[in-house]
């Protein structure tokens, strides 16, 4: 085991002590960043789906009803959400309904199907 020369046992214990603490406390702040982080995850995942979840329900009717610039303009309020790039809607064969792409973003499907909000 490594001591110091010249360190009194009560100098040696303070170090210990104080070494000891010093590793809680880094623990401790290491389990807090940890536990912020998986809380924004959660977070975000969950206001992700509440948006998907009010899309879906305001755009059923544009799809029941085959009216594609219903549906442009429900993905079209995803303009509020700066970090949805891209949506689509699909029809219910699969085939691309109505699409939001934000500004300055690549478009997604065909050019036809996009209008740019």
């Amino acid at each position: 085991m490594f001591t110091p020369p010249n360190m009194s046992y009560r100098q040696k214990i303070l170090g210990l002590a104080g070494l000891t603490t010093g590793v809680a406390i880094a623990l401790g702040c290491g389990a807090l960043i940890y536990g912020e982080y998986a809380q924004a995850e959660r977070r975000a995942v969950r206001e992700l789906e509440t948006t998907a979840q009010l899309v879906a329900t305001h755009s059923r009717a544009a799809i029941m009803f085959d009216d594609p610039p219903t549906g442009f303009e429900t993905l079209a309020a995803l303009r509020a959400v700066e970090e949805i790039q891209s949506a689509c809607l699909f029809d219910p064969s699969g085939e691309p309904f109505a699409c939001y792409v934000s500004a300055g973003e690549s478009k997604p499907v065909s050019s036809q199907m996009v209008r740019t909000a």
